[in-house]
């Protein structure tokens, strides 16, 4: 029986899989490395007032956009499954406009090994690392945001859900470019809005602390 195209193409992501689990038993010590990023973006922010916070008032709508700065720790269940922490702060351009966030939220990698592994027994030490890894996930957290309407400016807290999508790219044994893309709804006690984060920078493998 001649495999279908399908089926050829997924030979050789079946053969690594049965290899790695091979190589797994035969260890005594597993290791995934967690990673820290840090990474440079635009967010750019869509608004309207909520007519609720404003009775009786004109309600206003707008949009900016800001330079932001992202660190982010990011811990893996398996080689393909990760939980991450990320914080982000808008400010350094001088602009009127502010982001602060931080969400929570996970990550799962596509075919391939998303962090360093390493394999260890007591004869031999083996590190297995990513080459090329595209990922997507989910993301749940806070934001403050001061923003301006007309000559007006205020803040609003807000809680915000959205999606990830992203990839990586490794330079050698202990970093990687990475490049993420955010996409967040928020609603807070003044406003309702959309977050579009577009974010690069650079991704460190980090033996894990906890």
């Amino acid at each position: 029986m001649i495999p279908s195209m399908r089926e050829f193409l997924m030979l050789p992501k079946i053969v690594f899989l049965s290899l790695f689990f091979m190589t797994t038993l035969c260890y005594g010590e597993t290791q995934l490395f967690s990673k820290f990023s840090l990474r440079l973006g635009m967010n750019s922010h869509s608004f309207s007032q909520l007519e609720s916070a404003f009775p009786g008032e004109d309600v206003g709508s707008g949009s900016s956009s800001v330079i932001v700065v992202q660190g982010e720790y990011e811990k893996f269940l398996s080689v393909a499954n990760s939980y991450f922490l990320n914080v982000l702060f808008s400010g350094i351009g001088g602009e009127v406009e502010k982001t602060y966030s931080g969400t929570v939220g996970m990550k799962y990698y596509y075919e391939k090994f998303g962090t360093r592994l390493m394999l260890e027994d007591d004869n031999m030490l083996l590190t297995v690392k990513p080459g090329t890894s595209l990922f997507y996930g989910w993301e749940i957290g806070g934001v403050n945001s001061v923003y301006q309407v007309e000559e007006e400016v205020r803040s609003d807290l807000a809680v915000v859900i959205g999606g990830v999508l992203g990839a990586s790219y490794s330079v050698d044994r202990s970093s990687s470019y990475s490049f993420e893309l955010h996409v967040l709804k928020g609603t807070g006690v003044e406003t309702d809005f959309l977050s579009t984060q577009v974010l690069f920078g650079m991704t460190y493998f980090l033996e894990p602390f906890f």
